[in-house]
């Protein structure tokens, strides 16, 4: 909301025909305005979350840990490298609740997705290739859209009540080992 208001800001300085160096009452209310529109119209085009800047995340060790999303919609597709690190984990509770995420791609640097990351989402795919290793507690419980989860070959370990109430959930593919 801070970008596109400084965004709307922008616009509403150059639609502005005022000279002084304060922004007066009206300068204010037009650059209000037109964040509301520009938040409108990026929303209903589904642009919202599709960039690194829409992304929430903790770089401060070798590697990426993705911990929430700001206004998740659509598909979000989680890039490998942030800030010049792999992304490896999910945080927890990175993705509840996410009402608008319609599909999630995940990089194969993603070894972890940790407890209750994707719970209650309207997601209907998460799509990564191999690599995850380990899916932590409740973290896809409630996704009542999920129908398919593919799992790779990496995985070691799925803790407790991963699927609960996953009403739609037709198929988890399991690697053999």
């Amino acid at each position: 909301d801070s970008h596109l208001l400084s965004a709307a800001g922008n616009i509403g300085n150059s639609v502005s025909n005022c000279q002084s160096e304060q922004p007066n009452y009206h300068q204010i209310n037009m650059q209000r305005f037109l964040a509301k529109i520009l938040l409108f119209f990026t929303t209903s085009l589904g642009l919202s979350a599709q960039g690194i800047n829409e992304l929430i995340y903790d770089a401060t060790g070798p590697t990426v840990t993705i911990t929430a999303c700001h206004n998740p919609s659509g598909d979000l597709i989680i890039p490998e490298i942030i800030e010049g690190k792999p992304v490896t984990t999910i945080g927890e509770s990175a993705f509840e609740n996410a009402l608008f995420l319609t599909t999630i791609t995940l990089p194969s640097t993603v070894t972890t997705v940790e407890r209750q990351a994707f719970k209650s989402c309207r997601v209907t795919a998460i799509n990564h290739p191999s690599g995850l290793a380990i899916i932590g507690e409740g973290a896809f419980s409630q996704c009542g859209n999920l129908t398919v989860l593919p799992l790779g070959p990496d995985l070691e370990r799925i803790e407790d009540a991963t699927f609960a109430s996953c009403t739609s959930l037709v198929s988890v593919s399991l690697p053999e080992s």
